[in-house]
């Protein structure tokens, strides 16, 4: 091997070396700039969330999305429950209006909502006839998967102190990437 081609393959490890360290700088930025400025990773947990979110599921979560304004309905929320894990689930009612579930659909204030969300009609058993009246700051949250969820059928209401975060944005499987604000 020649003195150039020696000089020629060492320029060469060199380059590759700070290539890759561009890459992993890039990468760390990235990463670090989703969890400081937009929001943290989470992986979705189980099957309530059906048809939207499945288990496994690498998500986005913005910690800074209800600073300036109060969640809305059917935003995708993530709050704290038994202090051993964080739930997903949609919110259905606001603070201050009543909620009952009759014959599988949901009432809002004496009226049927129109919603997509939910993967089948909602089992008799897992029906709320009794009328729920939300208080100033509480939410009324439901899984996706209607007969297959831990919610506020179950766990009442959430309070907006206890919400965390709002799902924004679907990063795997790269075949479901992309935003959640419609989903």
């Amino acid at each position: 091997m020649s003195k150039t081609d020696k000089k020629s393959k060492k320029k060469g490890i060199i380059t590759a070396v700070i290539e890759t360290a561009i890459i992993v700088a890039v990468i760390f930025l990235v990463f670090f700039f989703l969890t400081n400025y937009i929001g943290r990773i989470a992986i979705v947990d189980g099957d309530s969330m059906n048809p939207t979110l499945n288990d496994g599921d690498v998500i986005v979560i913005s910690e800074r999305a209800y600073l300036e304004k109060d969640p809305e309905r059917f935003d995708l929320v993530v709050f704290p429950y038994d202090n051993q894990s964080n739930y997903i689930k949609r919110i259905i009612a606001l603070p201050g209006e009543t909620v009952q579930i009759v014959d599988g659909k949901i009432m809002i204030n004496g009226t049927y909502i129109k919603e997509y969300y939910g993967n089948e009609p909602i089992d008799e058993n897992y029906s709320s006839p009794d009328l729920i009246r939300l208080g100033e700051d509480e939410y009324f949250v439901m899984g996706d998967n209607r007969n297959n969820s831990v919610d506020s059928r179950s766990i009442g209401p959430v309070s907006k102190s206890d919400i965390t975060g709002k799902a924004l944005f679907r990063l795997l499987p790269l075949g479901s990437f992309g935003s959640l604000e419609d989903q």
